[in-house]
């Protein structure tokens, strides 16, 4: 940058479309425009090797906020997110600190109003709670801010019991023990409590033990039918208990209809 006869002095400033240059002698820098605004630059102003040196590290940091700029255009960050796509991008940390500061002043990126947004949105899509918690986390929200969270049960259930008519069509092949223990378990997966899902599960539509019955008999007959072609006798039996015990069948109600 310095030249051996003119020094750090300025002889020329020429303003480009997107970026200013600065000539000292016959070596060149181009500069944003933002960062030039940010010095008092000047044609015939002696440039000392401290405010060169902050020139460069202002200029350098006004590229990563062009790209934070970017991509804050095509979608929304949390905080953590943000460092991320920053470090990456090569920034260090005094700039991403700095930067960050800049953004969260403008509001350019809020973890309050990220939490919220997508709240309504799980809300929407009725998504437990644990499911909502471990989403945020993995999107970038702090620990400290996740635990502050809080949900109401009332709503957990409201919003479990939407998809119970899907769940019980789902599983309707399975006898209605085994059906409630796969709801309640599709119910966990989907981020609710294990109290909230098994509360839910009870509420099985088509289930009741008459059903369950009728279910039984069908099933122990087209069982029975199909194993006669290989087995006899205890055999039979036995493979026939099994087949129904592992359909969920209660082993009670298996042992009473096969007696019959």
């Amino acid at each position: 940058m310095q030249s051996k006869s003119v020094g750090n002095l300025i002889t020329k400033i020429k303003e480009n479309k997107n970026t200013v240059s600065l000539y000292f002698g016959k070596e060149k820098l181009s500069i944003s425009k933002e960062t030039f605004s940010s010095f008092y630059l000047y044609k015939g102003k002696i440039v000392s090797e401290k405010e060169l040196d902050e020139i460069h590290k202002v200029e350098e940091a006004s590229k990563y906020f062009s790209y934070a700029l970017n991509i804050l255009s095509k979608n929304v960050y949390t905080e953590w997110k943000m460092r991320e796509k920053l470090y990456n991008k090569g920034a260090n940390k005094g700039q991403v600190d700095r930067l960050i500061i800049i953004l969260k002043k403008n509001d350019l990126i809020c973890d309050k109003a990220f939490i919220e947004d997508y709240i309504e949105f799980a809300n929407e899509k009725n998504l437990g709670k644990n499911k909502i918690l471990a989403n945020l986390a993995a999107k970038g929200i702090f620990k400290q801010d996740l635990v502050k969270l809080s949900f109401d049960r009332r709503n957990e259930l409201s919003k479990a019991k939407k998809h119970l008519n899907k769940l019980d069509k789902q599983y309707s092949k399975y006898s209605y023990r085994s059906k409630k223990e796969h709801i309640k378990q599709a119910l966990v997966r989907l981020g609710f409590d294990a109290d909230v899902a098994s509360e839910v599960s009870e509420l099985s539509i088509s289930g009741s033990e008459k059903q369950e019955n009728d279910k039984l008999k069908k099933d122990l007959l087209a069982i029975r039918a199909r194993l006669k072609k290989k087995y006899q006798g205890k055999e039979l039996k036995d493979k026939t208990f099994q087949a129904l015990v592992r359909k969920g069948y209660s082993i009670n109600m298996i042992i009473k209809e096969m007696e019959k």
